[in-house]
């Protein structure tokens, strides 16, 4: 289907959770147990992501990438030399674990001789740790010194990520100014911009789907604790709607503040915690944690590497007499991405072929019922889907895209008490409600947080 229909909720809260989210502290702690991802390919691959993003942030220059790597290779031999002095230790204490699980799976009585010696194990490895993380403190004392005050900033505020932040060599600090809250002021300025029928349509399903996203990043609210942050924040964007321009630029920064001053005092202590554990415990600062990993070795050389070939590519160009046109091929047209089939959305729930016969109907008639409404002729002989398609190909920015398509959705389909946007949540909860009975609940889940647009997919490929 020609045609774009994204999720304009789901857009508006992105807008603001984006602000927010890169403020959030990742805990010091290893992954639950009931994580499905918590496979070592996986695992892998999302650290080298995670120190991928750190690195692109820092904006490093040759010099200090390869002090780094140097430093990094000393680290490694610090960590290899740990491991095979270590490893005696680590295969007499696996065997005494196994023993005193044996007696333990018997309710039996652990002899005195087992519990002295899984003592003995215990300190004689922390003694070798502690004499490791002394010589990797050293290490981490000249990383430091190779780096700048902004780099060595941005590494303490730096939360381990998959998808990067686009303010990544600017990430935002408590007590910084406010320009970095991007996302936020994004969403004030959506709100502003909103007609008054569109606002109300909106503002309590936006602020509740907003306020179920923090409680995934900070614990459940009560009913009562909920209610009270949805009206604060209703509020909030209230008065901001009722500002003149020229008040609204001198006073965007201070409501930017009072949307987020509730979680900074929650942020920074837990900020201020993970600093006193990792003190407490003797423990590796953050640019030991990143700078120091041995997987990041080869991340910096081919980093490296790549710096040095543009850096000749432009000295090559510079001095070119001549420009070499590019193939079409080389560019894709922006918004020309390849869009999704049936197949691909089959693939990724792992439907088996019964399941694609029984959902694939459901799918082809509610893009048949939606195209039904949005190329159905206005009183001004206008077709919902032609002006999509003009907001689509238009030169204006994105926040002013979401705000003409939220215009749109909100007016009333011709002789129907129904709005565009309502169409397409009620055609989707009922998709919901027949999937429900044909997905497993896994794949249920991982539809829904898929963020495929069901009503995007084409059914040829």
């Amino acid at each position: 289907m020609n045609h774009s229909k994204d999720n304009v909720l789901f857009l508006f809260t992105c807008a603001a959770l984006t602000g927010f989210f890169t403020l959030l502290p990742q805990p010091l702690r290893a992954e639950p147990w009931f994580d499905n991802l918590k496979l070592a390919h996986i695992g892998s691959l999302r650290e080298d992501i995670t120190l991928l993003n750190l690195i692109n942030g820092l904006l490093l220059d040759e010099s200090q990438i390869q002090k780094l790597i140097i430093t990094a290779k000393k680290a490694q031999r610090e960590y290899d030399l740990f491991q095979e002095n270590t490893y005696p230790i680590q295969n007499d204490y696996y065997q005494k674990l196994q023993i005193l699980k044996n007696h333990l799976s018997h309710n039996q009585i652990i002899p005195d001789d087992l519990e002295k010696s899984i003592t003995i194990l215990e300190k004689e490895y922390k003694s070798n740790k502690h004499l490791f993380m002394q010589k990797i403190k050293i290490h981490e004392a000249d990383t430091g010194r190779y780096l700048n005050a902004s780099q060595l900033n941005t590494i303490e505020d730096f939360q381990p990520c998959t998808i990067p932040p686009k303010d990544l060599s600017q990430p935002t600090r408590a007590g910084q100014a406010t320009s970095n809250f991007k996302g936020i002021e994004n969403m004030l300025d959506t709100a502003r911009r909103l007609s008054q029928n569109a606002y109300e349509n909106y503002v309590d399903t936006f602020l509740s789907n907003m306020l179920s996203e923090f409680e995934l990043h900070l614990g459940r609210m009560s009913d009562e604790e909920k209610q009270q942050e949805h009206q604060r924040l209703k509020n909030i964007l209230g008065r901001a709607r009722l500002l003149t321009d020229a008040d609204f630029l001198v006073q965007r920064d201070q409501l930017v503040l009072e949307i987020v001053e509730k979680y900074h005092t929650f942020i920074n202590t837990i900020k201020a915690l993970e600093k006193e554990t990792v003190r407490f415990h003797g423990g590796l600062s953050k640019v030991s944690r990143y700078l120091l990993n041995p997987r990041i070795i080869p991340l910096l050389k081919s980093h490296l590497a790549a710096i040095q070939t543009n850096s000749r590519l432009i000295n090559r160009n510079k001095y070119a007499t001549h420009h070499v046109q590019k193939s079409s091929s080389d560019h894709v047209p922006k918004g020309k991405e390849q869009k999704k089939s049936f197949n691909d959305f089959f693939r990724l729930i792992k439907l088996n072929q019964q399941q694609r016969k029984q959902v694939k109907p459901i799918l082809i008639e509610g893009q048949k019922e939606l195209w039904s409404v949005l190329v159905r002729s206005r009183p001004d002989r206008i077709q919902m889907i032609q002006e999509f398609e003009n907001i689509k190909q238009s030169s204006v920015s994105e926040s002013m895209k979401m705000v003409k398509l939220l215009e749109l959705l909100s007016l009333k389909i011709p002789n129907e008490d129904q709005t565009y946007m309502e169409r397409m949540n009620n055609i989707k909860t009922n998709i919901h409600v027949k999937f429900k009975q044909i997905l497993s609940q896994e794949q249920f889940i991982k539809y829904k947080t898929s963020q495929i647009d069901i009503f995007d997919l084409e059914s040829k490929k």
